[in-house]
């Protein structure tokens, strides 16, 4: 609700407009892609996949850390480009929501995973521990996502933050996908489909940050 109001209250330029719609475009050829996991397919205590999971939220972790730290030294020494270091504190902030709610996601694959083999009848040890993490990192991934959302709202501009917080949100479960599950080999067409995907994607955020170094 927050997000929404500040839209309405911010004048959106032309060129952030065209940002935003680029963005939306690639979440749309994202949806065209048809990638899926079968979750009961999953086998929750296979060491490969724990391991590029781990190594992955890891990976999330230090990127979200990363910006918030950059972010504070940013903010401590605004001094006179106050202005245009509030809106790339915004940004970083914006990518760290994106990182934590990407955090939140994995956890969330695995959670899926876990109730669809216990309600089929099946249970494991060793499964129950990896799906207590996985809601131990949902919860984390959330709640962090929320105040980094929060912290980007306060420093810059809604138009601008909430867009790239979409953008990393979208293109990293594509990650996961071939880098941690990789269920399977994707038709062609999905290839051409991220493809397209990821050319609007980028434009739609070259156009949001060219904000940045307009100020």
């Amino acid at each position: 609700m927050r997000a929404i109001s500040r839209f309405q209250k911010e004048r959106v330029k032309t060129k952030e407009i065209a940002g935003i719609i680029f963005v939306v475009l690639a979440v749309t050829m994202f949806g065209l892609t048809r990638l899926s996991i079968d979750v009961l397919a999953i086998s929750m205590k296979e060491p490969g996949l724990l391991t590029r999971a781990g190594i992955f939220s890891g990976a999330l972790i230090a990127i979200a850390i990363g910006c918030a730290f950059v972010a504070r030294r940013m903010t401590a020494g605004a001094g006179a480009q106050a202005a245009t270091r509030s809106e790339s504190t915004a940004a970083l902030h914006a990518i760290r929501a994106g990182m934590w709610y990407n955090l939140g996601n994995l956890g969330l694959g695995f959670i899926t995973a876990g109730l669809a083999r216990f309600g089929s009848g099946v249970f494991d040890p060793v499964e129950a521990v990896v799906f207590l993490v996985a809601v131990a990192l949902a919860v984390i991934g959330n709640m962090y996502g929320i105040a980094a959302t929060q912290h980007a709202l306060a420093h810059g501009r809604a138009a601008v933050a909430i867009p790239l917080q979409n953008a990393v949100t979208q293109i990293l479960p594509v990650v996961v996908f071939f880098l941690v599950y990789r269920p399977y080999v994707p038709a062609a067409e999905s290839f051409v489909f991220l493809g397209a995907a990821g050319a609007l994607l980028m434009t739609g955020v070259v156009l949001l940050m060219g904000r940045l170094g307009a100020r």
